[in-house]
Formats: C-alpha cells, structure tokens, sequence
C-alpha cells in the first residue's frame, strides 16, 4: 500500500499531506540551533498533549512512550521514503 494513500489529495484536501518531521528532520539537523529548539519546543507541547491523554493523572510516566513511539513512526517513514524509491509498505 502506498503510503499516505487514501490522505492528501487521494482524499479530496487538494494536496498531499505527509508527516512534516519524516520531511524536514534532515535539514532541521543541519539548520541553526534557533531552528532546532524550535522544532524540539513545537513537538515537545504535541507530545505532552498525548502523554496527557495516555496517562490523565501522571502524565510525565507516558512521556517516554510517547517520545519513543513518535522516534519510531518518523524513522519508520524515513526507512519507507527514500528519494529515488516508491514510498510503500510491504
């Protein structure tokens, strides 16, 4: 199956949406350290978000979980995604 099929644009959005950390990670890394705290600040809200839905009365015990989980959804798509490469999961 191809990967984001059925979202984006196969889904009527009018264009493709993707996972903005399985994109931009590499040239985040290279970017200034402004860019890099950024990025970590912006995800790090998201993720508290889910550990707070995950664990309602002791949200920092999820906070591992998640991080790891989120580490190994990017990497998966990273691995899938390659240029040069369909991007489809087998």
């Amino acid at each position: 199956m191809p990967v984001g099929e059925g979202h984006g644009a196969d889904a009527g959005l009018g264009e493709a949406l993707g996972c903005p950390s399985a994109a931009l990670l590499d040239e985040i890394g290279r970017g200034p350290e402004a860019t890099k705290q950024a990025y970590t600040d912006g995800l790090l809200i998201i993720l508290d978000d889910i550990a707070a839905r995950l664990a309602p009365d002791e949200p920092r015990s999820a906070r591992v979980t998640t991080l790891s989980v989120f580490a190994m959804m990017v990497g998966t798509l990273q691995t899938v995604a390659r240029p040069g490469r369909p991007a489809t999961l087998r």
